[in-house]
């Protein structure tokens, strides 16, 4: 076979040697066959599909580069969602548990309420409006206040927890029904704006906002009077008894001894009079109130000149007023 001298630098010897003995041969003339063929290719149309499908397959490695990056976007931020997620689920039973000692205190609060206050209309007005009007089907009466204009009412039926009062005094004839949840709204109404007194007082119409239901209350109940404009309840002897087991005067004169007037303000607002909150039922309202007349600061935007405990007031200037 014919032979060849091959003349090698230092370094390309140093390839020379790396490569596997018995293969340098044969590696040899595949790069010189690989030389050979992209010479005969580059003067053939089959170079010109080589280089589209070389362009192709750039271009596929483009979008493969693209969609790798994006993935690993994807994927960072599914870890930081993950670790959000796992974040909300501590705050979020943190937040439940919370949330369930809170609900445990207020029924405990509750509990106490009822068994050391209790409640303030121990006779219970629906009962006693329901026996009354069951006695009294077909009765017919005046709204005291506006007897000029005449108008007449009728008890018309008290069967299925619901007593029918009918208005006569009209062409068309039209029924309003008073159930216990009216009672009960009647209830509240009269807790919020009690003060401790024995008398509480509501101007005729604030009651309910219905003259017929209102004044059929009022006739029904023997707690409940008319006087001039106003409704009077009068509140249970054994009530204010036991009232005043639960209150101690100067218990509360103390606790607000050193209110400013805007946290008399404050209180007001925050419904010292409202429901459930217990110290307002008698003795923390008289202090407020007492508080308040200390400052003498001018009521007489406010009706009557006096603070209602049950409506939202604000300090302007110098006075004291209902806010709108």
């Amino acid at each position: 076979m014919p032979k060849r001298n091959l003349y090698l630098s230092d370094d390309d010897v140093e390839l020379w040697d790396e490569l596997p003995k018995g293969e340098r041969g044969r590696i040899l003339r595949d790069l010189l066959l690989e030389r050979k063929s992209k010479a005969m290719l580059s003067k053939s149309t089959e170079n010109i599909i080589i280089s589209d499908k070389e362009k192709e397959r750039n271009k596929i490695l483009q979008q493969i580069y693209v969609l790798e990056k994006q993935y690993r976007n994807y994927r960072d931020g599914l870890k930081a969602v993950e670790e959000k997620i796992n974040k909300y689920d501590v705050e979020h039973l943190m937040i439940k548990s919370n949330m369930l000692d809170c609900q445990r205190e207020i029924d405990s609060l509750k509990l106490d309420y009822n068994e050391k206050i209790g409640p303030l209309f121990l006779s219970g007005l629906w009962d006693e409006i329901y026996s009354a009007a069951n006695g009294m089907i077909g009765e017919v009466f005046n709204h005291p206040l506006h007897k000029e204009k005449m108008w007449a009412f009728r008890i018309k039926s008290v069967k299925n927890g619901k007593i029918e009062v009918e208005r006569l005094d009209m062409d068309k004839k039209t029924s309003s029904f008073i159930t216990r949840n009216i009672a009960e709204q009647v209830e509240q109404k009269l807790e919020d704006n009690w003060d401790g007194d024995q008398l509480i007082r509501i101007k005729s119409g604030n009651l309910l906002g219905d003259y017929g239901v209102e004044c059929t209350i009022v006739m029904l109940s023997t707690k409940m009077k008319h006087e001039k404009d106003s409704i009077l309840y009068e509140i249970p002897s054994s009530t204010m008894m036991e009232k005043e087991k639960g209150f101690k005067p100067n218990e509360y004169r103390e606790k607000v001894a050193d209110y400013t007037i805007l946290d008399c303000i404050e209180a007001v607002n925050r419904g010292v009079g409202n429901y459930g909150y217990v110290p307002a039922r008698g003795r923390f309202t008289i202090a407020l109130r007492e508080k308040l007349n200390e400052f003498n600061y001018d009521c007489s935007d406010l009706p009557d000149g006096k603070i209602n405990f049950a409506k939202k007031i604000r300090l302007e200037g110098n006075k004291i007023v209902l806010l709108e």
